[in-house]
């Protein structure tokens, strides 16, 4: 007889669950107390759920009723979310005492290779029996069978899942044993807590179910590691779960501990994960959420918004989301270039300058995934992945170029509350997320999931300018909140690759041209306002000032698109250039235009060395640019200021070459005084070589502002 050790403290030690969110658009009617009924769909995860009317308003079972009564959301977030943080203390704590604990959330490992047992329990309940058929046979080919198919819907099994996300280097055998039968029915275990909190009994469920295995199985089979402790125990039970509609009763599907565990065959047993046999009382349960929670006990977090407040998550473009329901459960999406690289399976290639991408295979398909990194900090990074409606990704709403964007913090991730930003004090913005080619991050219709690869429709680049932008969480190097590269030109192929180009910022300030005394492009200014014909409104030209020379002077200096704003509702804009040298005259030219309501009248001043000006006052015409010329002159360093009797003014374009060089002209000129270079768009959109083919408008041609 194998010897039980299990400590007196484990049934009242609640440790960190990870759920499956609600599956999507599972809705019925319920009863009120009054008699009024009312359609709801299931909203939350195991930690706290209940049903919301299409209004908004919520609902949970009042307890011993069968009556539903209006739930206090608020309340129920905030109540799930003391649970996360007590569980995880004592989870911590079971770590640090007894060196229990397998995966951290996010934490650091050693990379999943090789060949791993897996233990798979089926448990049945006492009024609650497995359907004919679904026996220890059956699930042992759901779990091992390479290519399992039925006509049920299974495409592939656990075993299926694993190798291909990991491409080969990654292989679970399970043993699967059972079905092991509870002393007392599914409500025992699955019934909630107050107002939708988690289940009550499970814990004594695996204790029961793990004892009863012991006679068939060597736990220590399951120590992947060699440090004592068991790394996976799967529970799958009988019936419905109730993240999929099944009722309050039903146990919902998650990942946990125990506390401070069991000990069999000499190895402690502390995590555990659960899932349901039956989707529907038809329709067996998919893969995806046994893949799911399997992927809570390698460490990986959940992706969606586990406080309920609304926040995209990563949707069904992950499995850690509602990627785990596509396709009721049968084809669950491959893993993310971030889930990958966490296993060790796959590491991004980093891009750190000018590059351009071609023949990127889909991720499903062994296709390279990229990283680009915030300089400024290390911790936050843009992924890029390639994905197809092909294999795993197959039962997906789009294709095309994936932009991830992570925002590393190891306590949020611990506290699996990636995406989650209902308590600003842990988290204020979702840190594993995509950058929607659609710009739509609040909406799940399947429509707007196919809109969030690139390219869609016209959109086909991410620059500071655009939308959606390059924006960061945390500053650059340069100052700013934005990437230092532009990624541009991003195109979808009929064979399935993508491609892209990557442009590094600074390669964006143009050269001096040739003979000038002074050029000023502010080309590298990523805001809004001026060269997108918006002169005013609430955030209007309050992107970070960022000049091609150092050098520039005065009080409220900021970026617009591809142009300078200064100025304030409470101070005259006033500005002065860098020093440059001068001898004798030369022609000054610049483009000015004033905020709307504000001043009109803009007076340009020199000093320095003998220095003076033709004209010192200029007239702007509102809601548009105007293009001026004067005549400035000086013997050694002058500089040039700007300034506005009334708030605020948008500059561009300053340029100075003497008089006697006419090769230099307005910007606004004929095509054919430029190379045949490349042609963007004001924000950064590839258009390229031929200048006849581009409509009206403003572009940057060889480094400089072109005007058709």
């Amino acid at each position: 007889m194998k010897k039980l050790l299990m400590t007196l403290s484990f049934i009242a030690t609640a440790t960190l669950a990870m759920a499956v969110p609600a599956q999507r658009g599972i809705w019925k009617t319920v009863r009120l107390a009054d008699g009024r009924e009312v359609r709801v769909e299931l909203k939350g995860d195991e930690f706290g759920h209940y049903w919301q009317a299409a209004d908004g308003t919520g609902y949970v079972k009042k307890q011993g009723t069968d009556v539903y009564e209006i739930a206090n959301k608020t309340m129920i977030a905030e109540r799930a979310m003391e649970l996360r943080k007590e569980a995880n203390t004592k989870r911590m704590l079971a770590k640090a005492g007894q060196g229990q604990m397998k995966a951290t959330i996010g934490g650091d490992h050693p990379a999943y290779t090789g060949t791993k047992k897996g233990l798979i329990i089926l448990v049945e309940f006492a009024d609650t029996k497995f359907k004919p058929g679904h026996d220890q046979a059956l699930y042992d080919r759901i779990a091992n069978e390479e290519g399992f198919t039925s006509n049920d819907g299974f495409v592939g099994s656990v075993k299926d899942y694993f190798r291909d996300q990991s491409e080969g280097q990654f292989t679970l055998d399970f043993d699967v044993v059972g079905p092991m039968t509870m002393p007392k029915g599914y409500a025992y275990y699955g019934a909630n807590g107050y107002n939708g909190a988690i289940d009550l009994n499970v814990r004594s469920m695996v204790v029961e179910a793990c004892q009863q295995a012991d006679s068939q199985v060597n736990f220590a089979d399951y120590d992947w590691d060699g440090d004592g402790a068991v790394d996976q125990v799967f529970i799958l039970y009988a019936g419905r779960g109730e993240a999929t509609g099944g009722d309050e009763n039903t146990i919902w599907p998650h990942e946990s501990q125990l506390g401070y565990g069991i000990k069999l065959d000499g190895v402690v047993i502390n995590t555990y994960a659960c899932s349901n046999e039956m989707r529907s009382d038809t329709q067996p349960e998919g893969i995806g959420v046994i893949c799911h929670e399997f992927s809570h006990c390698m460490g990986l977090p959940d992706m969606y918004d586990t406080q309920y407040g609304g926040n995209f998550g990563m949707g069904v473009w992950d499995i850690m989301d509602s990627g785990s329901h596509l396709d009721n459960g049968f084809t669950p999406p491959s893993y993310t270039s971030y889930e990958r690289m966490y296993c060790g399976w796959k590491q991004p290639i980093e891009i750190t300058g000018d590059t351009v991408i071609t023949d990127m295979k889909a991720i499903g398909e062994g296709g390279d995934t990229y990283i680009m990194y915030n300089q400024g900090n290390k911790n936050e990074y843009y992924l890029f992945e390639n994905r197809q409606q092909t294999g795993w990704d197959s039962e997906l709403y789009g294709s095309g170029l994936l932009v991830l964007h992570v925002d590393f913090n190891k306590s949020v991730w611990s506290y699996n509350m990636v995406n989650c930003t209902t308590n600003p004090y842990i988290n204020d913005h979702q840190r594993c997320t995509i950058i929607h080619a659609d710009n739509k991050d609040g909406s799940t219709s399947a429509a707007d999931f196919a809109g969030d690869p690139f390219p869609y429709g016209s959109v086909n680049c991410i620059t500071a300018t655009t939308t959606p932008s390059t924006m960061l969480y945390n500053k650059n190097t340069d100052g700013t909140y934005y990437m230092d590269k532009s990624i541009l030109n991003i195109a979808r192929h009929n064979n399935g690759t993508v491609s892209f180009e990557v442009k590094k910022n600074e390669n964006l300030k143009p050269e001096k041209p040739e003979g000038a005394l002074f050029y000023e492009s502010f080309n590298l200014c990523f805001g809004n306002g001026g060269n997108d014909n918006i002169w005013g409104g609430n955030g209007v030209g309050s992107g970070s000032f960022v000049s091609d020379n150092t050098g520039w002077v005065g009080s409220n200096k900021f970026g617009g698109n591809g142009c300078a704003r200064f100025g304030s509702n409470l101070q005259n804009g006033n500005t002065t250039t860098p020093e440059f040298l001068i001898n004798g005259s030369a022609t000054l030219k610049f483009k000015a235009a004033p905020w709307i309501g504000d001043g009109v009248n803009l007076t340009v001043a020199v000093s320095g060395d003998n220095a003076s000006i033709e004209h010192s006052t200029f007239t702007m015409t509102p809601n548009r640019w105007n293009d001026y010329s004067t005549t400035i002159s000086g013997n050694g360093n002058i500089k040039v200021t700007f300034k506005t009797a009334k708030h605020r003014f948008f500059l561009d374009e300053v340029l100075v070459t003497p008089t006697d060089i006419n090769g230099i002209e307005d910007i606004k000129t004929t095509a054919t005084e430029y190379r045949n270079g490349h042609i963007y768009t004001i924000d950064g959109r590839y258009m390229g070589t031929d200048i006849n083919k581009v409509g009206k408008g403003i572009y940057i041609v060889d480094g400089h502002k072109f005007v058709k």
